[in-house]
């Protein structure tokens, strides 16, 4: 007799019960022509003795105790290349995913596999499961208790099934393969006809084939997609094509392209086609109208679309309107530059300052030898008048080297609220009287807020931009001044982080020349200048730069060849009361007491000393911080006052007046330093300092300062 030949299956069995799995094993595992008869103990005490029948299958199990170990079988099967035929599912399986999120989970990894829902009791209703597990057709649900013969019977026939199905779908792809080629034996009987025909009929055929799979995607999808022949003429696009360019189906049915593009770009579109039917695909960017004659930049990707005999028939696409992105990627390159532009105006700024500080030491002593020479020669009218003309020029120097350090460090000298519409009108006026064919407006709010600033600087800051504006309208103009209250909420797109809280926004705008992009991106920088050496400096509005930023304030431009400058200025609001100028002393003051005088410039040491014994003080002198501590430490109740430089090697200023305020609380000091007043000195002014000067400083400011501390 003809042994039966055996039919090997894979079949996945899930329950968190393990006699449940046991059951599956004693009744699928047995191999063919073993004793199918013998069952365990646990199933002749469920089912009673009954013998099972043999057959032709042989099946491979696979056990699992959760759902999630259920689906990574699964995974793992289907990437070997061995699926399972048939999935055992119970539906309670505490505490993972139940046997419906299973089912829905492995159905969705293989939707060949027959799957059979056993439980004893679900809170789910079969129809609902029915709903979700799909199709209905390869989906079976089986109410426990069960009998062996259920497991084994379900089992074979649910194997065969699967086995048949299998078989017809690979009848159908070998069918649908044996199709496709007789179709394309038959496509190769129809060269004879015209290349037009053939174009066409080609065409629409692949728009069918397209519009039965992809119809749902192709008309929701966001871009532009299009379908378009080889001479530009549309053949289909997509409902966001339509609507991004106002046209009507009826408008673009068989419209051709280039008919969109603007009369300007028409000679692109035919390179755009000669390039794709060349290489097959094309990426780039390109101006299409709307209906309404509105431009857009649109960036497209379309590539080739070949008939079987590998020539080109269509041209399929997609595309975005980057109108807007284009714009937004520019302003952030502008930004960027502007951006990279403050960052070089600082480490210039640093460089400058340094070169500044020192040459204020020098200044100092070339201006306090002559104010001491200029003491003792009497009435000698020749050198008295050199000696004057020297004041004059370390005055000059000391006004350079200020710009200079209003640029690096910004600083701040006698900082009070100021009103600034009234200071705006009042230094105007000043201004006009000079340029008389330069007329100037004035907008100001009436509850403008004040600003904590130094006068000097604010002024400074003014006139730099009306000499600035009046030399680019040498024959004449308008410049127009307004300032509003405005909050950081309300200053955006700037290149600059604002601190929030109020402003006094103050635009200086002149009907002058105008800048190129060029001139702006250097404009702040220090000795960069459109004058020529002989009628500027470059440090105007460098020192404008550095004095807005040392008020804690910002600075923007704005300006076109040929349109007039713009510059904007955002400086913090102050809260505080107006305080009127008091009176300036000019008189030389003269003193008694015993000053600790402190420096590591051996020449300032020298020098100083002589103006403050000239004064009437008696003077100790301290090279460094170091032995100023030791000195202090020993005649702390013999020194009045103790001037001290501020930058000095090894321990610097503000670190030697902490120690020397540990010794003596209620000390008094000077801070000295050729750089101005800047965070540094503030923050030690706030720490109980007395007083700033900066050098070069003359005899009568240094007298009139330390009357002020030691009164």
């Amino acid at each position: 007799m003809q042994e039966n030949k055996v039919e090997h299956f894979r079949v996945l069995a899930v329950d968190d019960e393990e006699f449940i799995l046991a059951l599956y094993r004693e009744v699928l595992s047995k191999k063919t022509g073993s004793d199918l008869s013998e069952m365990s103990d646990l199933e002749t005490q469920l089912f009673g003795k009954v013998k099972l029948r043999q057959s032709g299958y042989s099946f491979d199990l696979v056990t699992c105790h959760q759902g999630d170990e259920a689906v990574v079988v699964v995974k793992q099967a289907i990437e070997e290349d061995r699926p399972f035929a048939l999935a055992f599912l119970d539906v309670r399986m505490p505490p993972g995913p139940d046997g419906v999120q299973t089912a829905e989970i492995i159905r969705s990894l293989d939707p060949m596999i027959e799957i059979l829902l056993v439980t004893g009791f679900s809170d789910i209703e079969p129809l609902e499961i029915a709903q979700r597990i799909t199709p209905a057709h390869k989906f079976l649900y089986m109410q426990k208790p069960f009998h062996p013969h259920e497991i084994y019977q379900f089992a074979c026939t649910l194997c065969s099934k699967w086995k048949n199905e299998s078989t017809i779908k690979n009848y159908n792809e070998r069918l649908l393969s044996h199709i496709e080629k007789q179709t394309e034996e038959l496509n190769k009987t129809n060269e004879g006809l015209r290349e037009e025909i053939r174009i066409r009929e080609e065409s629409e055929k692949a728009l069918r084939e397209s519009e039965r799979k992809f119809r749902d995607l192709f008309e929701k999808s966001s871009d532009h997609l299009y379908l378009h022949d080889l001479e530009g003429r549309l053949i289909s696009s997509n409902l966001a094509f339509k609507s991004e360019y106002g046209y009507e189906e009826k408008d673009l049915y068989h419209a051709n392209i280039r008919d969109l593009v603007p009369d300007r770009y028409r000679e692109k579109f035919d390179d755009y086609i000669k390039r794709i039917i060349e290489k097959g695909q094309d990426q780039g960017i390109m101006k299409l109208k709307a209906g309404d004659g509105k431009e857009f930049v649109v960036e497209y990707s379309n590539s080739l679309i070949r008939d079987s005999n590998g020539r080109p028939v269509a041209v399929r696409g997609s595309g975005r309107d980057v109108t807007e992105r284009l714009s937004i990627e520019r302003q952030k390159q502008r930004l960027e530059m502007q951006i990279m532009r403050m960052q070089r105006m600082e480490a210039i700024g640093t460089l400058a300052g340094g070169i500044a500080h020192n040459f204020n030491n020098l200044l100092m002593g070339i201006l306090g030898n002559a104010s001491l020479a200029s003491l003792e020669i009497g009435s000698n009218t020749r050198i008295q008048d050199n000696l004057e003309n020297i004041k004059e020029l370390v005055e000059s120097g000391s006004r350079l080297t200020r710009q200079l350090l209003n640029y690096s460090r910004g600083g701040a000298y006698e900082i009070e609220p100021v009103e600034l519409g009234l200071f705006l009108k009042k230094t105007s006026e000043t201004f006009g009287s000079t340029r008389r064919d330069i007329l100037v407006h004035h907008k100001h709010p009436d509850n403008l807020y004040s600003i904590d600033a130094d006068r000097g600087q604010i002024e400074q800051v003014l006139v730099n931009l009306f000499v600035n504006a009046a030399d680019a309208m040498p024959e004449g103009g308008e410049i127009f001044l307004e300032t509003q209250n405005v909050s950081h909420l309300q200053i955006l797109d700037k290149p600059f982080k604002l601190k929030p809280g109020d402003y006094v926004q103050v635009t200086v705008r002149d009907t002058g020349t105008g800048m190129d992009e060029g001139t702006i991106e250097h404009i702040f920088e220090p000795f960069f200048t459109t004058k020529g050496l002989a009628r500027g400096t470059g440090l105007g509005l460098a020192s404008v730069y550095g004095i807005i930023k040392a008020h804690g304030g910002y600075i923007g431009v704005d300006s076109k060849k040929g349109k007039g400058t713009a510059f904007i200025i955002y400086l913090p609001a102050s809260k505080k009361n107006i305080i009127k100028e008091a009176p300036e002393v000019h008189e030389i003051i003269y003193g008694h007491e015993t000053i600790l005088l402190v420096d590591d410039e051996d020449m300032i040491l020298e020098m100083s000393g002589q103006i403050l014994s000239y004064l009437g003080y008696s003077v100790i002198k301290a090279k460094g911080g170091r032995q100023a501590i030791e000195i202090f430490s020993l005649k702390r109740d013999q020194i009045d006052l103790v001037i001290l430089d501020l930058v000095m090697p090894e321990i610097g200023g503000g670190a030697v007046f902490d120690k020397l305020a540990e010794i003596k609380k209620d000390i008094k000091v000077v801070l000295s330093s050729g750089y101005s007043i800047d965070g540094q000195v503030e923050e030690i002014l706030g720490r109980g300092c007395r007083g700033f000067i900066q050098k070069p400083f003359d005899i009568k400011e240094l007298s009139v300062k330390l009357r002020e501390v030691l009164k």
